[in-house]
């Protein structure tokens, strides 16, 4: 019988660098360029919250993004 386990954050350890703020706003640009959308998948834990180090860059974004960095 196989268990499932849960994905926690006491049960997982996530040594990947974020990617920069800079970069995300830059994918989106090559995606409005040309008229398209991007989605993102932040990963998120049993219990709904996300990654903190995901939802910090994802801010930045926002604040980037508002201020009019993300169209050319």
């Amino acid at each position: 019988m196989r268990v499932r386990r849960r994905f926690s954050k006491e049960n997982r350890r996530l040594d990947w660098p974020p990617p920069t703020a800079d970069s995300v706003v830059a994918y989106l640009r090559r995606f409005q360029d040309r008229g398209g959308t991007a989605t993102f998948n932040l990963l998120c834990y049993q219990d709904g919250s996300a990654l903190d180090t995901d939802l910090d860059v994802m801010r930045q974004v926002k604040k980037k993004v508002r201020a009019g960095h993300a169209r050319r």
